[in-house]
């Protein structure tokens, strides 16, 4: 993939959109974003693919080399299971 600054938007949503239409051919596609962006690992919960990966770095500037690897389907599962917890207790579920 190739994409300069003159095709307008930001880097991370055009990498995570090239990302998501891999997924959408080959869900079961291995996919690593790497990063010190927060917003990595919500980009990466609209990306539908069982095998995507966001590392980051987690001590920028502490003089550390420390990162957080997240498989982001187990996190999508254990924010659907919260959801429906909540959604338990209030009768209210709305997915």
């Amino acid at each position: 993939m190739v994409s300069d600054a003159s095709e307008p938007g930001e880097g991370e949503l055009k990498i995570f959109k090239h990302m998501k239409s891999i997924a959408e051919r080959d869900p079961a596609a291995s996919m690593v974003a790497a990063g010190s962006d927060s917003d990595l690992i919500l980009l990466g919960l609209c990306v539908p693919s069982s095998n995507l990966h966001v590392m980051q770095s987690t001590s920028e500037g502490l003089g550390r080399d420390e990162c957080l690897f997240v498989r982001v389907s187990d996190l999508r599962l254990k924010l659907e299971r919260l959801s429906i917890q909540q959604c338990e207790c209030s009768n209210q579920c709305r997915l």
